[in-house]
């Protein structure tokens, strides 16, 4: 008779041997996150930015039919030193050349960047800019005649060149479905209409006049606050210096988001200042169906998942702090009554709210396999 005891026993050292494998994995994994690393050298003042100086801004597209509006509508800008630079991500379609093949202006450039996501093809974009600001919008947004103009008087105003980006506000254009309604009430890119400085500088290093002085739970990290990338630009100066957008991150990679957010905070945790100036607007087209909008709400939590996974894989400080914040995101992700948007906005439809979900479960696979692909070194 067999003695099962006897017969048990090597599975019993299995799972001790799994567990205590999975134990040390567990213990290495966190002192990687928790051990120190060397800072990355501040960021530092750029030039003096004067009203009038010239202002690229660069546009990544597969060639969608709104792609003529929005080069109009930066071409039509009241800020008289514009230049554009379209980036034709899918330059065997044609697609880009048929939409603008009505513009007839030397302010355009349109140059081709074959590998395709949006932050290879602004990195590209930002290689072609002359400007001394560069700002970036989309395909599907449409600026304000004053956008460039609003912008411009925020680096203008600051006197010591210590701004490193300005963001603006984002309101929808043609807001009738109810996906559309409920996408534009529920503040994901409302920022509010004060002024607003993010920075981690001491008290007094940033002028009062640039605006009051943000705060939010999980500022830095997850950076959401600070704005959004169809209404974003930053001295190319601060650009250059920050390595540009990582290409692992964003439309068009793996993990489909996340890229401006976190160049926002990259720039950020090397003591760079992002104001937020709600006068600098751009219109957008929101998703007008269902299917549309639960892919968009996916591509925001598995890219807000993705740099969140970055952060911890890069480790040092940032990943420490951002540890003992931990509940409080949870808390705010899960939590039905907690509205992460605008304050009195509608609650999230049932299938986002999963879909989002899932996106974030998914992000940091997502980014592992990004990197995999793309190579681990890129913009840490």
């Amino acid at each position: 008779m067999l003695d099962h005891t006897l017969a048990d026993e090597p599975r019993r050292s299995l799972a001790r041997g799994v567990g205590f494998a999975a134990l040390a994995a567990t213990v290495a994994g966190a002192g990687y996150v928790l051990a120190p690393r060397k800072a990355p050298a501040a960021l530092t003042a750029g030039d003096r930015f004067t009203d009038g100086d010239l202002i690229t801004v660069v546009v990544g597209t597969v060639g969608r039919p709104s792609l003529l509006d929005t080069v109009q509508a930066v071409l039509a800008q009241s800020y008289p030193a514009v230049e554009i630079v379209v980036v034709d991500n899918a330059p065997t379609s044609g697609r880009v050349d048929e939409a603008l093949k009505s513009i007839d202006d030397a302010r355009c450039i349109v140059v081709r960047e074959p590998r395709r996501g949006v932050s290879k093809a602004r990195n590209t974009g930002v290689r072609h800019a002359s400007g001394q600001v560069v700002a970036f919008t989309d395909d599907d947004a449409e600026p304000d005649s004053e956008w460039l103009a609003e912008l411009a008087a925020v680096y203008s105003a600051d006197a010591d060149a210590i701004v490193a980006g300005v963001t603006g506000r984002v309101v929808g254009i043609a807001v009738e479905t109810d996906q559309q309604r409920w996408f534009e009430e529920s503040g994901l890119f409302e920022k509010g209409a004060r002024r607003t400085v993010w920075t981690m500088a001491p008290e007094g290093a940033v002028p009062d006049a640039l605006g009051e002085r943000g705060t939010a739970a999980l500022f830095p990290y997850t950076a959401g606050e600070m704005g959004s990338g169809n209404n974003m630009s930053f001295r190319k100066s601060a650009f250059v210096s920050l390595a540009g957008f990582d290409e692992r991150i964003g439309p068009g990679t793996p993990t489909k988001g996340g890229e401006d957010l976190e160049l926002f905070r990259r720039a950020v945790l090397r003591g760079g200042t992002i104001v937020y100036a709600p006068t600098a607007v751009v219109g957008h087209h929101h998703r007008a169906d269902h299917e549309a909008l639960r892919e968009q709400m996916f591509g925001y939590g598995s890219g807000m998942a993705a740099i969140v996974t970055k952060l911890f894989l890069d480790g040092g400080a940032p990943a420490r702090a951002l540890l003992g914040r931990l509940p409080t995101a949870f808390r705010m992700l899960l939590a039905p009554e907690e509205n992460r948007f605008a304050e009195g906005a509608p609650p999230m439809p049932r299938d986002l709210k999963i879909t989002e979900l899932l996106g974030y479960l998914c992000g940091p696979f997502l980014y592992v396999k990004s990197i995999t692909v793309r190579g681990d070194g890129v913009n840490s």
